[in-house]
């Protein structure tokens, strides 16, 4: 399965054969009526990630089925006066079940602790009404 997954992210976003996903880096499959989305995490470094996004933009898909790299803003700092950056995060559209896909990684990853995740949910359904 990786095989394809990775000449895929080669044509799309430029990947590199340094930074393929191997089997270990799996982490889990959703399945639901309409979707079965295999989930790999892999960490890499700030530099690493930078070249990934240069990449991007010279891929053979760019501009076609692929339009860039998206971070997700995962640092947790909090001002009286805004949101977190992943709660306005939120606010974007996702595709399918992409948004409860990304927060159960993300909780499973153990970048956000379930309570930590609820209460940012909590927040973004009081900004969203």
């Amino acid at each position: 399965m990786t095989e394809g997954l990775n000449r895929e992210l080669h044509e799309e976003i430029g990947l590199e054969a340094r930074d393929f996903l191997s089997d270990s880096d799996y982490f889990k499959t959703w399945e639901n009526d309409v979707h079965i989305s295999h989930i790999y995490v892999k960490q890499f470094s700030e530099d690493r990630l930078k070249n990934m996004e240069r990449n991007a933009l010279n891929s053979v898909d760019w501009g076609g089925e692929n339009l860039g790299i998206m971070r997700v803003p995962v640092h947790h700092f909090q001002h009286s006066d805004r949101e977190t950056p992943f709660v306005q995060f939120l606010r974007h559209n996702f595709v399918a079940n992409a948004k409860e896909q990304l927060i159960e990684c993300l909780i499973e990853a153990a970048v956000f602790s379930r309570s930590e995740m609820r209460k940012m949910w909590e927040r973004f359904k009081e900004i969203s009404s």
